[in-house]
């Protein structure tokens, strides 16, 4: 494997990645930038694995002639990486120092940051190799890859008919296929209780399951034998997540609570390496159990663009999995299993394609996940619009700033 940009910590890396992003994503060929575990003979680290599509094969380029002012100010070509990139805080005290050097009156932090970006004379001497420059990182390159990033929705032929409506019940909990009144299919990941509505059942999968069709909060939510199965309570597409909740109605609730044994969620934190499985529809065995195929955690930190119909949206913080899912799978839970104790961290919504460019040309798909932590027990940064009730035929919704799961208990080993 090629080496990556080398960081001492995590939090070093998760640091550079934050900062450097908007500045490496001026490319349209870089499909992803994940922060990913180095554990080689001799070095050790946190790395930056970056992915390119298929377009940019030979377009997007290392250039280890930028130096690390201009790759701190972000003055390099869209399509050229720097070989090294500064952690933004050790590399800005360092300048800093050197600026106040420079002058002879005092400065504050912005007002030093603005000479930085302006003073030629003060770039010119501080703009040596990077090599001499980053003092906290090996100069070693970074891996390419090549990603061919596609939606995980499946279509309408990839589903099995279901004649009876009981027979719905026979799939796994975690299995059971959701159709939306627009004909896209996907994955029942989990069924919970919210606090705040302790006499509803509700389920789980993804946003882009209802998207295209463009259904209304409140519309009828299905099983692939054309029967509701309850309404469209909550969908969430932004930074961090791409989420739908489903109300049960009272005729599913009843049958779910009689068929399925619920559990308590246990939620924790993911974590790179972590041991996780999922039981998406799309990977049911058709024997009336689902296959759980454990896998390892790539990066709990990786910022990516996602291919929809419409266009490409950039997500943050997402999980990066070995190739767990199918096609079908949208909505699955992700679910590591410790010490005999089933812990959910993840969301899957998203399939993505990748030839690395190593010494063997390797490929290798990852499966894309939403953090479970970014969608439950935590307060929105905005209010969230739900499902409320039907007045007078008149579908009517309310807002929410936070989900507190009910029969759930937190982890946080």
């Amino acid at each position: 494997m090629n080496d990556n940009l080398l960081y001492t910590s995590i939090e070093q890396a998760n640091e550079v990645l934050d900062f450097y992003e908007h500045f490496l994503l001026r490319s349209p060929y870089i499909m992803y930038i994940a922060v990913v575990e180095v554990n080689k003979k001799n070095r050790r680290g946190y790395g930056l694995e970056i992915g390119i599509n298929k377009e940019g094969d030979g377009i997007v380029q290392i250039d280890y002639n930028i130096t690390a002012i201009d790759a701190y100010l972000g003055k390099f070509d869209k399509n050229k990486v720097p070989a090294l990139l500064p952690v933004p805080s050790e590399f800005y005290h360092r300048i800093r120092n050197y600026v106040q050097k420079e002058i002879d009156y005092p400065i504050n932090n912005q007002e030093a940051y603005s000479l930085i970006q302006t003073n030629t004379s003060i770039i010119e001497k501080i703009s040596i190799p990077v090599k001499n420059q980053f003092v906290t990182s090996d100069n070693i390159k970074l891996s390419q890859y090549s990603s061919f990033v596609k939606s995980a929705q499946s279509t309408q032929e990839e589903f099995e008919n279901i004649s009876e409506y009981g027979s719905w019940f026979k799939y796994p909990y975690g299995s059971q296929p959701i159709i939306s009144e627009g004909q896209n299919e996907g994955t029942l990941g989990g069924i919970f209780k919210l606090l705040q509505y302790p006499d509803s059942l509700f389920g789980i999968t993804n946003w882009h399951i209802f998207s295209g069709s463009k259904m209304n909060l409140g519309e009828d939510v299905f099983c692939p034998n054309g029967k509701s199965i309850g309404t469209l309570f909550w969908t969430a597409v932004d930074t961090y997540k791409e989420v739908a909740f489903i109300k049960f109605n009272k005729k599913t609730s009843c049958e779910i609570l009689s068929r399925y044994k619920l559990k308590k969620w246990a939620i924790t934190q993911p974590k790179i390496g972590m041991s996780v499985y999922q039981n998406g529809y799309g990977s049911y065995s058709g024997s009336n159990h689902c296959s759980q195929n454990y896998t390892c955690i790539h990066s709990i930190n990786t910022t990516i663009r996602i291919q929809y119909s419409s266009g490409q949206k950039i997500f943050k913080r997402q999980l990066l999995i070995e190739d767990i899912s199918t096609d079908g799978d949208s909505g699955a839970l992700l679910i590591s299993k410790e010490n005999q104790e089933e812990k959910v961290v993840g969301l899957i919504f998203s399939l993505t394609s990748l030839r690395k460019r190593l010494h063997n040309g390797k490929l290798v798909r990852y499966s894309v996940a939403n953090d479970i932590n970014f969608i439950f027990n935590k307060p929105f940064c905005q209010k969230q619009e739900v499902f409320n009730e039907i007045q007078n035929n008149i579908i009517t919704t309310t807002l929410i700033d936070h989900f507190t799961l009910d029969n759930f208990k937190l982890l946080n080993n």
